[in-house]
């Protein structure tokens, strides 16, 4: 279920589809991690129950980082960055879908690329003279 794999372009059928499927895996990490290490630490520790959930918490917050949730916390982070500095809008994929009907951008599969050479070095040297 788990993998460390890249997600194949054919198997992306939806937009942020990567990011879902991370955030699915790192709760459902979260929930069996946190389980188990709760039960096991609340059944052999002295202090019993409330140490068990505490712990079982940190763990299973711990591995769902590591399983996911790590991934989402920072595209969406990135999104919200762009969003605010007005770099890029909150919902990206209306956006993008525009540009592709005023054929500035084709779609390629999951992705996006520019339709024209000119335009993508045109935008990238704009971006290069104002930093």
């Amino acid at each position: 279920m788990f993998s460390e794999k890249q997600i194949i372009e054919r198997s992306i059928l939806t937009p942020n589809e990567g990011v879902r499927r991370s955030i699915i895996n790192g709760v459902i990490f979260t929930l069996i991690v946190g389980l188990i290490f709760g039960l096991f630490i609340g059944w052999f520790d002295v202090n019993g129950p409330l140490d068990g959930l505490i712990s079982g918490s940190l763990f299973g917050i711990g591995g769902g980082l590591i399983a996911g949730l790590q991934a989402a916390i920072q595209h969406y982070t990135l999104r919200f960055w762009l969003s605010q500095t007005h770099l890029l809008p909150w919902k990206t994929v209306p956006f993008l879908n525009d540009a592709t009907t005023r054929i500035l951008l084709r779609r390629i599969g999951s992705g996006y690329s520019f339709t024209h050479r000119l335009l993508l070095e045109h935008l990238a040297d704009r971006q290069a003279s104002s930093i």
